[in-house]
């Protein structure tokens, strides 16, 4: 409305001040779109891809040394320690898998994160866990 108002003296007034009114607003929706085609686009965290560096000798030797303790972990624990970790899955899923009470699942899952730990050699054995 402002610029049909500021431009009234550009109207021909046999016109149609409807269609002349709509022209306004294409007009300005026109223009808003190339101007805003021609801006970068924010993205979202989620959109944004994590740098690619390959991995350092020495994580992959954690990894290996991980991968070698988690071996060495009794079957039990094991399966514990994976379906929390990798495959996400909350405590009472876990348990209804195993057939076991969720106690259970807290305290294999607790043993198992201590000893694995403790077959790595690794220092992050003071790091806080997070509960699942």
């Amino acid at each position: 409305m402002e610029r049909a108002l500021t431009r009234a003296h550009l109207w021909r007034q046999p016109g149609n001040l409807r269609a002349w009114l709509f022209t306004i607003m294409h007009n300005l929706n026109a223009n808003e779109k190339r101007r805003a085609a021609s801006r970068p686009r924010l993205a979202t965290i989620d959109e944004v891809p994590e740098p690619s560096r390959p991995s350092s000798q020495v994580e992959r030797l954690m990894a290996s040394e991980t991968l070698a303790a988690l071996k060495l972990l009794s079957l039990e624990h094991r399966q514990v320690l994976l379906l929390v970790a990798l495959e996400g899955l909350q405590y009472a899923e876990v348990a209804e898998v195993l057939g076991v009470p969720v106690g259970t699942v807290m305290s294999r899952l607790s043993r198992a994160r201590d000893r694995l730990m403790q077959l790595s050699g690794s220092e992050r054995a003071a790091q806080p866990r997070s509960v699942t």
